[in-house]
């Protein structure tokens, strides 16, 4: 009996030491474990987002228009073709001043009415539907562009191109089209300040707290009325809102000035004859080198100078002559031939 409550004991201190030791090394194993970092895992410096980058600016910042042509003098009767661009939507209207000051709308025409223009191109007049000639008279020709933001309607019904009038004449110029063009501009901004005003009120109403004919507080509902939560959708896709465009000023010019002038005619070339006659005839004729043929002759369509007329005849000495021919005149050679010299025996020449 005694020897069974020591054994027991022993037991139970050996069980005690035991688990004191187990604690002890999972206390040691935690610590090391803490101490210890994993090589798999690394720790990289927190990436500091960038401020969003500002969309670009546009390349003309203001609203502009220019014109050209491809050069600045030309010819009666000489066909021409005008260049422009624009750098915001807009509506373009040419105006040409001829030499005698009359003023006629190029663009737009019967024959190319759309007039409504873009940036980022280059138009160009005319097109494969019509041509346009300089008729002069001779002096200098300007050519305006005034292109504007809104379509002067007013101003297009009162002067409509026509097949028997496709390029109006407007005898108040670019000027009274300017004139025009504000007075109806004035009209045009009055209604967008009455369509803003109205939009704005309106959002004041529904900004308010409630909808303008929302139930007031106090008042009941009915109970018949059962209001469900609108569905939510799905997946929500944000399209990113075009820039407004910003105009600057309402209307752009742009000026081209070209010189008219004679069309040039080329000197027509001015010819003489050469009448030759000789004694014997039947003589070859050479003039400047050239055979033109055999005695009695008339040589046409010699330019008008100095040329070398020859006369030549077997039997006989060769003559020269220098000869002055003048415009529509004829010069005229008569020649006797004298023969060659005969020779003697007697070792001198003869001559008869």
């Amino acid at each position: 009996m005694r020897n069974n409550e020591i054994k027991q004991s022993v037991a139970a201190v050996l069980i005690a030491v035991a688990l004191a030791a187990t604690v002890v090394y999972s206390a040691q194993q935690e610590s090391k474990r803490g101490d210890a970092r994993p090589e798999s895992i690394a720790i990289e410096p927190r990436i500091v987002p960038e401020p969003p980058v500002p969309p670009p600016m546009p390349s003309d910042r203001f609203f502009s228009a220019t014109i050209w042509a491809d050069k600045r003098t030309y010819s009666v009767g000489e066909l021409i073709r005008i260049h422009f661009r624009v750098t915001r939507p807009c509506y373009v209207y040419i105006f040409d001043t001829d030499t005698r000051g009359v003023t006629r709308q190029l663009f737009p025409n019967y024959y190319d009415p759309d007039n409504f223009c873009v940036p980022g191109g280059r138009y160009s007049i005319p097109d494969a539907s019509y041509r346009l000639r300089v008729v002069g008279p001779p002096g200098t020709e300007h050519l305006r562009l005034v292109a504007v933001r809104y379509r002067p309607l007013g101003y297009e019904n009162r002067y409509r191109f026509t097949p028997d009038n496709p390029f109006p004449l407007y005898e108040a110029g670019s000027e009274g089209f300017l004139q025009e063009y504000q007075r109806e501009s004035k009209k045009v901004d009055a209604r967008e300040q009455m369509k803003t005003r109205s939009e704005s009120s309106r959002g004041k109403a529904e900004i308010g707290g409630q909808p303008a004919d929302a139930p007031r507080k106090g008042s009941r509902t009915a109970e018949s009325i059962v209001v469900e939560p609108a569905p939510r959708p799905k997946a929500i896709v944000v399209e990113p809102q075009p820039e407004p465009i910003v105009y600057d000023r309402d209307v752009a010019e742009s000026y081209f000035r070209l010189q008219v002038i004679d069309p040039y005619v080329p000197p027509r070339p001015a010819f003489g004859e050469i009448s030759v006659n000789s004694y014997p005839p039947g003589a070859r004729v050479e003039v400047d080198d050239v055979v033109r043929g055999y005695t009695p002759l008339v040589v046409r369509n010699v330019p008008a100078g100095r040329h070398e007329v020859k006369v030549r005849l077997s039997g006989y000495r060769t003559f020269t002559e220098d000869v002055d021919v003048r415009p529509g005149r004829t010069a005229v050679v008569d020649v006797r031939l004298r023969p060659d010299r005969p020779r003697w025996f007697f070792g001198f020449d003869m001559e008869f």
